[in-house]
C-alpha cells in the first residue's frame, strides 16, 4: 500500500468500526464498544493529520470520503449514545433538533456542490471535541467510576448542544456563500479570500 493511500485506509477504517458498533445499541456503555469508539475517533485525528503531512495524502476524494465518515460517525455515535445518558429528559430532543439542523447543512451542500461537504471551521473543531469526548467522560466517570455526576453532565451537554447550533448556522451560511467547496475554511470572515482562490482538483 502506498503511504499516500493511508488517510483514506484510516477513514474506510472508522466506517467500518463506528457501523460494528450498532450490534451493540442494546448496552453501548461497556468496555468493547467504547475502546471501538475511541480507536474510531482516534482514526478521525489522525488521517486528516497524515493527509496534510503526507505528499499525496490530500486528495478531493480523500476530503469527500472523510465528511462521509464523518457523518457516519456523527450518525451511529447520536443515536448510540446520547439517548443512553440518564440526564435531563429535555437534553435529548435538543440533541435532535441540533442533528437535524446538522442535516439541513448537509443538504444544502449536496445540493449546490452534489457531494458531502462539511466544513472544518475553528468552532467546528471545538464543538467535535466536546462532543466525541462526551460518552468518553461519561462512560469513565459515571458507569466506571460510578460518580453523580448527572447535573453537571447536562449542563456539559446543553454548551455542547448551544454550540452546536451556532457552528451549524455558521456552516449553513458558509455553504450558501462559497462558490466552490472548501472543507479547510476557517471562519465564515475566511469566505471572500476563499472565493478568490483558483479551482484546484487532485485526484
Amino acid at each position: 500500500m502506498k503511504l499516500r493511500h493511508l488517510p483514506n485506509m484510516l477513514s474506510i477504517l472508522r466506517i467500518i468500526l463506528i457501523l460494528s458498533l450498532i450490534a451493540f445499541w442494546r448496552n453501548p456503555f461497556s468496555w468493547v464498544p467504547m475502546i471501538i469508539y475511541i480507536v474510531a475517533v482516534l482514526t478521525d485525528i489522525l488521517d486528516g493529520y497524515l493527509a496534510r503531512r503526507i505528499e499525496g495524502g490530500a486528495t478531493e476524494f480523500g476530503a469527500k470520503l472523510d465528511g462521509f465518515a464523518d457523518m457516519i460517525l456523527l450518525a451511529v455515535s447520536f443515536f448510540l449514545f446520547v439517548p443512553q445518558m440518564f440526564v435531563f429528559s429535555i437534553i435529548f430532543p435538543l440533541f435532535l433538533g441540533a442533528f437535524l439542523l446538522k442535516m439541513i447543512s448537509v443538504l444544502i451542500g449536496f445540493i449546490k456542490f452534489r457531494q458531502i461537504t462539511t466544513t472544518h471551521t475553528i468552532a467546528n473543531k471545538f464543538f467535535w471535541v466536546l462532543y466525541f469526548l462526551s460518552p468518553i467522560i461519561y462512560f469513565f466517570s459515571v458507569v466506571v467510576g460510578g460518580a453523580d455526576i448527572y447535573t453537571g453532565f447536562s449542563i456539559y451537554l446543553l454548551a455542547i448542544f448551544a454550540l452546536a447550533v451556532v457552528v451549524t448556522i455558521e456552516e449553513i451560511a458558509i455553504l450558501l456563500v462559497l462558490r466552490e467547496p472548501d472543507n479547510d475554511i476557517k471562519t465564515f470572515w475566511h469566505i471572500k479570500k476563499q472565493n478568490e482562490k483558483p479551482k484546484v482538483t487532485n485526484v
